[in-house]
């Protein structure tokens, strides 16, 4: 069951809420307000498509909201129930961008890519958009379309909607692969009629006889190269020997030359090392020595550095504090002068003083206002009275009425020109009272500003007075530092001068042990230099069998590539008359077979064209019980006893059973019935065959049911959605402008509204 639906910026919907109901759901409003668009969003947000989008007659940049203004994206949300559990879908489209998607199952998420999420959604519904489309969703003012569509037309349309529509598909596939094999084998056939078989087995004998004798030739040749090449190889290892045994003979002469030179050049080296009289051991112990004096001066370096860098640090701390007090003392100097005339409780008594003087200015003002208002009252009353007083309603003559007039006036006057000076007097000592009060309120902020540097001066004078101490202490460190460093400058020249003593007697001792290896060395190589024995004649003869072997070879050579020449184009040959051989025993094989699969094809044809009519017998019968059923709680007439769609070679008719006199016909409704009637017939007919291609129907959407239905249809209608159509779908949205519509009973009524004049948003109320 759809629970609910959320819309953001969707066409006209800028945001929107609607909760359904199980049962009838009833969307109303006038042509343009919305209805048909909350309908295509639920079949957008379950199957990321609907008719008008899949049909490409619009893009999805125009789903996005343009009125009143252009919105950036469009977002879809539904929430619906399964088997007890709550699904939500959220489908989000992007202006000139990707679009999103998600699925989400009692609160976690399922799937976020928009095919996975379709894939979801159709495994739980067990349907697809294609089926939902034909069998949910019947789309506006398309309940009779099939009606007014041409004969060949109407059979595909219904066709389509029964999901016959692939068996035809097939036949037409297949009567198209029948006539095209038929056509290859004929071609095919008049390939082989045109070629001799026989000289051509004839031709492929005489080239394999000639193609064996030559192979045989070619044998005989390739044994003697062997023998030729292997006594070739057999001189050439001989004479790599004899060359390789001359080559390391020069090669030692080379190197007993350079071992020499070595040899004289390390005995010069230790001529100019002068190592006498020195003791390594000493040296090295005097070395551990000074390192020892080394690691001490730096240790104490490294300490009296902290020890400064420490005292360093407490004397700019020192300094930056003593310049924050210097600087706090001569604010609060400054603060004290800026108040040293002033006495604040003088000033609050005078602030006193005003105010009370002001109440009182206020008090007077109120007074003679409402003097003043009483004296126009009066004046009022006396112009009404023209012979007697207002207040003690004696007699008055035309001359005392005009003098007390005359005075009255008067006064008012005067009480005006006293309110204006006390209204200016009053303006006057509020301003006075509020600069007062401003510089009471700064003079306080000054007295409190000054308790807050209380005491600075005795701690400058405390941090004055250390300063000079720690700048002595650090000048002590410094000069100890001077002294560590010139003592550890000295021990460290010393030690540099005991490492290149060590240095060079151990150079000295590594000469000499480099001399005795070269000596060894030498006298090796000198005996190995005695014992080769190299015959040059013998390299030469060596050298005169390759030459007159290879020319042998080179002959060889030359015959065989020759033959292997002839051989490689009667070879060509052979497998040019073979492939054609093959070719035209691949083709009789391939006429046999395609004749065998025509057979077969032919026969599936067949199959199909029974199957097709089988099924749409049992479809349309299927449909039919249902109308049979239907139409009686729909139709408020006796005149029409039932429906029936008939199933004709080439079209299809909906047909109405009357009675005429004594005879029981069926009669097409295009015929007979008024426009209600029609659009009754075409209602009854969709839900028949939503019910027959969806078994398990939970849902079923009709936008404008009611077109051309007349007064009583629609009463019929209403009472079907109130009282029959819940008991067979779940839960059925109806799409209307009918206002009787809201007569359904237990249905959910939901008000579509839109400023169409101002380009305003769809406005959703429920009644």
């Amino acid at each position: 069951m759809i629970k609910s639906i959320d819309l953001i910026n969707w066409k006209t919907h800028r945001h929107s809420h609607m909760d359904f109901q199980k049962g009838v759901n009833v969307l109303i409003g006038i042509m343009g307000a919305g209805k048909s668009s909350v309908m295509d969003a639920i079949s957008y947000a379950l199957f990321g498509t609907f008719p008008i989008l899949n049909q490409k007659r619009i893009t999805t940049n125009n789903i996005i909201m343009n009125r009143p203004s252009l919105a950036e994206f469009s977002e879809v949300k539904l929430t619906f129930e399964i088997d007890g559990n709550i699904y939500l879908v959220t489908r989000k489209l992007n202006m000139n961008a990707s679009s999103e998607a998600r699925i989400e199952k009692n609160g976690a998420y399922l799937q976020t890519q928009p095919e996975r999420v379709t894939e979801v959604i159709e495994q739980l519904l067990k349907l697809d958009y294609d089926t939902f489309s034909r069998a949910v969703y019947a789309h506006q003012n398309q309940l009779e379309y099939f009606l007014d569509l041409p004969k060949s037309e109407r059979k595909r349309s219904i066709d389509q909607m029964l999901g016959l529509d692939n068996f035809s598909i097939a036949e037409e596939n297949a009567t198209s692969f029948i006539n095209n094999t038929r056509s290859l084998i004929s071609a095919e056939e008049q390939t082989i009629a045109k070629i001799d078989i026989n000289a051509l087995k004839l031709q492929i004998s005489n080239l394999g006889e000639e193609h064996l004798t030559y192979s045989k030739n070619q044998s005989e040749l390739y044994e003697k190269k062997v023998k030729i090449e292997s006594e070739i190889k057999s001189l050439q290892q001989k004479l790599q020997k004899l060359k390789d045994e001359n080559e390391r003979k020069k090669s030692i002469d080379r190197e007993i030359i350079t071992i020499k030179a070595k040899v004289n050049s390390i005995e010069e080296e230790l001529k100019k090392i002068n190592i006498s009289g020195l003791n390594a051991t000493e040296i090295k112990d005097s070395l551990k020595e000074v390192e020892n004096i080394e690691r001490n001066e730096e240790s104490n370096i490294i300490k009296l550095r902290e020890i400064e860098k420490n005292l360093t640090k407490e004397i700019t701390t020192l300094e930056s504090d003593i310049r924050h007090l210097s600087e706090d003392v001569k604010k609060s100097e400054i603060l004290k002068a800026s108040v040293a005339n002033k006495d604040l409780k003088s000033l609050e008594n005078e602030l006193k003083l005003l105010d009370e003087t002001h109440n009182l200015k206020k008090a007077d003002l109120i007074s003679k206002r409402n003097e003043k208002k009483e004296t126009e009252k009066w004046l009022v009353e006396i112009e009404k009275h023209t012979g007697s007083c207002p207040l003690c309603e004696q007699a008055l003559d035309q001359k005392a009425r005009s003098t007390i007039i005359e005075m009255r006036h008067a006064l008012k006057d005067q009480l005006g020109a006293q309110i204006i000076a006390v209204e200016k007097e009053i303006l006057l000592a509020e301003q006075r009272i509020l600069k007062m009060r401003i510089d009471i309120e700064q003079i306080r902020k000054v007295v409190d500003r000054i308790k807050e540097y209380e005491g600075v001066e005795k701690k400058l004078i405390v941090l004055e007075e250390k300063k000079p101490q720690l700048i002595a202490s650090n000048e002590e460190v410094l000069e100890k530092i001077n002294k560590t460093e010139s003592v550890l400058k000295t021990t460290r020249a010393k030690k540099e001068q005991l490492k290149s003593i060590i240095e060079k007697i151990e150079r000295s001792n590594a000469y000499s042990e480099k001399l005795e290896e070269y000596k060894k060395l030498l006298l090796k190589k000198e005996t190995e230099f005695k014992l080769i024995l190299v015959d040059e004649r013998a390299i030469y003869l060596n050298q005169e069998d390759i030459t007159k072997n290879s020319t042998i070879f080179a002959e060889i050579n030359s015959k065989i590539n020759s033959n292997a020449t002839y051989i490689k184009n009667i070879d060509a040959q052979l497998k040019e008359k073979n492939l054609e051989y093959k070719r035209i025993k691949d083709i009789s094989s391939r006429i046999e077979s395609r004749q065998n699969i025509l057979n077969n094809m032919n026969r599936f044809k067949q199959a199909l064209i029974e199957t097709e009519a089988s099924l749409r017998n049992n479809l349309v019968s299927a449909v039919n019980n249902i109308m049979y059923s239907l139409w009686p709680q729909l139709y408020p007439y006796s005149d029409y006893k039932g429906l029936r769609l008939y199933a004709k070679s080439d079209d299809y008719s909906l047909e109405a059973n009357i009675i005429d006199g004594s005879n029981d016909t069926w009669v097409s409704i295009d015929s007979i019935a008024s426009g209600g009637e029609r659009s009754l017939s075409c209602l009854t007919m969709r839900i028949a065959l939503s019910m027959v291609i969806v078994p398990n129907l939970k849902w079923i959407i009709l936008d404008e049911p009611t077109h051309n239905i007349d007064s009583n249809g629609i009463e019929k209608i209403v009472n079907v959605f109130g009282n029959n159509l819940p008991k067979i779908v779940d839960q059925i949205f109806v799409i209307t402008h009918d206002e009787a519509m809201r007569q359904i009973g237990g249905a959910a009524i939901y008000q579509l509204e839109r400023n169409k004049a101002l380009n305003g948003a769809t406005e959703v109320s429920t009644i």
